[in-house]
This record gives C-alpha cells, structure tokens and sequence, in this order.
C-alpha cells in the first residue's frame, strides 16, 4: 500500500474571525440556528488549525462557548467539538477579561468543513481560528 512519506506543510496562512453573541444552549445542533462560523471554510485541500483563541468583550457569566464541526458530506447537522467553559467576570480597569486559547492536536479540516462557535448565555465573544491551507 502506498503511503505518503514526505511531510506536507500549511501553504497559507489563515486567520478567520467570528464575533458571537446569540444564545444557543443545545448541545444538540439538529435545527438549531445561531452557530457562527469562524472565518471561513478550507480551501481545496484542506486546511489545518493551529490555535483557537476566544475573548469576551464585556461581563461575562458562568456558561459555555462551543465549537461545532460542520462538513456536508458527512452530516446535515453541526456536530459538537468542544465546549470551553466560561467563567463570571466583571472586566474593569485592574480585572482582564475573561479569555481561553488552546490548540487542538492534529484538527485538519477538510474541504469544505467549516468550524462554528456559539456562546449559551446571550453575551458577546469574539473567536479567532489560526490555521493554515494546505
């Protein structure tokens, strides 16, 4: 059997952007709406994301941020990926804003998925993808 022996790196770079602030609290995506996705979908071959980076931009309190995997081929329906807690926070002169980043491990996106993001509680998170298109 064949098998490709010679790494392959992202050719461009990608930053996708998604400012959320719509209530959605299924954990179920089967005719849901308000999902937003994150930048947008990968190019021909792929794309791989490198980091997820979400802050709010006011008060927030306790509840969840979700990223949901969405590809065509696969499902009609966005299907759950992760939720990212979320904490209560009163952002002011001397208290940051609640924030979180992480890097998914081996998250490759093919063409045409699409990562979306959705907030439980109605406040407002902007969510940033790094990735790369192969």
């Amino acid at each position: 059997m064949a098998a490709n022996t010679s790494p392959i790196f992202p050719l461009t770079p990608v930053i996708g952007i998604a400012n959320i602030s719509t209530a959605v609290s299924a954990r179920t995506a089967s005719g849901i709406t308000g999902l937003t996705i994150v930048g947008s979908t990968p190019g021909t071959n792929g794309q791989r994301v490198d980091q997820l980076s979400i802050i709010a931009t006011g008060t927030t309190t306790a509840g969840m941020i979700r990223i949901w995997f969405y590809w065509a081929g696969y499902t009609t329906n966005a299907q759950l990926l992760y939720e990212i807690p979320v904490s209560a926070i009163t952002p002011s002169a001397t208290v940051v804003a609640w924030s979180y980043s992480f890097s998914p491990i081996n998250l490759t996106l093919p063409s045409p998925a699409a990562l979306y993001a959705s907030t439980e509680k109605a406040e407002a998170f902007v969510v940033y993808k790094f990735a790369g298109d192969y």
